[in-house]
């Protein structure tokens, strides 16, 4: 029923496709009815007076059957294929309008098999039995129709058992639908365990984990082995009862009609078109059960497909839009509780009762131990996640006010994870600003530091870049991300321990490019790295989600505090001087 709102735009392909099926079920009967009046005029002596108007009928109805064919097949195939894309489009838009945090919180191999492997599937049945399922009721309908109108008796007898058996057959098959989403819910569960040996190759490699993922993956895939083979034996026991679909109105033609014929009850050439039009209703009926399961298939895959296009998306009404960043107050978080999904039945919240205030122009800096809730700050602050306990204020106004995205056209992130995407050098940057011309990404580029490195690829700005951007250092990525955050000019820039997993020299040069960029800005960091944030106007210490200390490195240095330990720890590791 959900596929009913993407027919209507093309009801008239629909109405077309189904008036050709039409025209050509006729076609066919007219030739088999051809036939009939070919024998018995051959039988009564007439057959030289009635060849030329048989001949002509004849051509008449391949002619008209060749062209509704065509028309069939065209107008199916558009009907499908438009469909199918309309389907794809919405299927993506939803995703990009669903909030941040979705992935984090779905199986992602489950969402890739959505998203390739039930939309093949549904793009598969749409080019390959969408056709059948459309002309098969129409011409057995129509040889029924025709059968009985020749011979009432004899046409129950034969088409009798097939309405019995069919249904049987059908109902069957029901089995098969719910093994059918099993299989694909757990070909979803494997999947993401390639995805994770992908993803955590090194790890895997260091701590010699390749049996491990091996046994979790075979056992994964034994589990979609067993699935897959008991849906298939099902359909398996199903072929006797297929068998006896097609050979049942034959044998019963043949005999009961050869009866007939010998009774005088019938002539030869009612016989012989009787048994022709048994076979036209055989030839669709014994694939009926395979168009069944595939329908079943389908149907599973649109039903996989519609479950995320029904997910809540972010709510992007008409509100303000209209943000003022000359406020005293860019950010405010009042009492703000926030834990992740799963962790709401903990005791301990990632955020408890939270408080913070960013004045436009400062630099903030966030510091603490691991857990403690640094990065939560930054990703609540980007609207990834939304607050149940609390409420967030962006340039005085509170978050469920304003859209997100319009709170994000005001933002600048620089993370740790460098999001680097297959395309060129130029385009990468290009992100921050859609419409950038090129004099403007090299001004970027150069600022950034990244211009030099830039030009000693093989086509420069216009280089392709890997996935991930695996040919490139992890310091030139990092470069790339602050050329793009550069690029977009952003009022507000939140840097998530951008130099983290960058050398000590590399770290120096990244940390002065930051420091420029940042001048005139409103600035929150999270510092893992205590050195870069000494000349920051307020450092705030965070202790299991709230607030531990506050204030300039001087004055938690001096007040020999939480702060004040971490960055004599710091120092003695090699970090900075003391």
């Amino acid at each position: 029923m959900r596929l009913i709102r993407y027919a209507k735009p093309y009801i008239w392909q629909l109405a077309c496709a189904i008036a050709a099926g039409i025209g050509c079920s006729a076609a066919n009967v007219w030739l088999i009815d051809i036939l009939k009046q070919v024998i018995d005029a051959s039988m009564r002596g007439e057959f030289a007076s009635t060849l030329p108007r048989l001949a002509v009928n004849a051509v008449l109805a391949i002619l008209v059957g060749i062209l509704a064919n065509y028309f069939v097949i065209r107008m199916t195939g558009y009907f499908g294929a438009c469909i199918l894309r309309d389907l794809r489009r919405d299927f993506t838009n939803h995703v990009m309008k669903m909030a941040p945090d979705f992935m984090e919180r779905n199986n992602f191999g489950d969402m890739i098999e959505r998203a390739s492997s039930d939309i093949g599937t549904i793009a598969g049945y749409m080019q390959t039995y969408f056709k059948d399922c459309l002309y098969v009721p129409i011409i057995v309908i129509a040889f029924a129709v025709y059968l009985v109108s020749m011979q009432p008796v004899l046409a129950a007898a034969c088409l009798g058992p097939l309405f019995v058996m069919v249904p049987l057959s059908i109902q069957l098959l029901k089995p098969v639908k719910m093994a059918q989403f099993a299989y694909v819910k757990q070909l979803g569960l494997t999947n993401n365990n390639i995805q994770e040996a992908f993803d955590g190759a090194d790890v895997i490699k260091t701590y010699h984990l390749q049996k491990k993922m091996r046994d979790k993956y075979h056992d994964a895939l034994k589990k979609t082995f067993d699935i897959s083979n008991r849906n298939d034996l099902w359909q398996y026991h199903l072929e006797p009862l297929s068998c006896l679909i097609r050979e049942a109105p034959t044998a019963i033609a043949l005999c009961l009609g050869g009866y007939l014929a010998f009774r005088g009850n019938v002539t030869l050439g009612i016989l012989t078109a009787f048994i022709s039009g048994v076979e036209k209703i055989n030839e669709p009926l014994v694939g009926a059960y395979q168009l069944v399961v595939r329908t079943q298939m389908a149907m599973i895959s649109i039903r996989r497909v519609f479950e995320i296009m029904e997910m809540p998306v972010e709510d992007t009404g008409s509100r303000q839009s209209e943000i003022n960043t000359d406020c005293k107050h860019i950010f405010e978080m009042k009492n703000v509780s926030f834990a992740y999904l799963g962790q709401e039945l903990c005791e301990k919240n990632v955020l408890e009762q939270f408080d913070l205030t960013v004045e436009r122009g400062k630099r903030i800096a966030l510091v603490g131990k691991s857990g403690c809730g640094k990065s939560t700050v930054i990703k609540l602050l980007c609207r990834q996640y939304e607050v149940r306990n609390g409420e967030i204020l962006f340039c005085e106004t509170p978050f469920s006010e304003i859209r997100p995205d319009d709170v994000r056209s005001k933002i600048a992130l620089i993370s740790q994870d460098t999001a680097i995407f297959p395309m060129s050098v130029a385009d990468n940057i290009r992100i921050g600003k859609p419409d950038a011309r090129a004099d403007e990404i090299m001004d970027a580029a150069k600022k950034a530091g990244c211009d030099d490195f830039i030009k000693t690829l093989p086509n420069g700005y216009d280089t392709l870049l890997e996935e991930k951007g695996s040919n490139l250092s992890g310091g030139q990525r990092q470069r790339l991300c602050i050329a793009r955050a550069l690029l977009k000019n952003a009022p507000i820039l939140l840097l998530d321990e951008p130099t983290s997993a960058l050398d000590k020299e590399t770290e120096v040069q990244v940390t002065e490019t930051l420091r420029h960029i940042s001048q005139d800005k409103t600035v929150v960091t999270v510092a893992h790295r205590l050195t870069t944030i000494t000349d920051y106007d307020e450092i705030i210490v965070l202790d299991e989600g709230r607030i531990a200390e506050r204030g300039t490195h001087q004055e938690l240095m001096e007040a020999c505090g939480m702060y004040c330990r971490m960055y004599h720890n710091y120092a003695a590791s090699g970090g900075a001087e003391k």
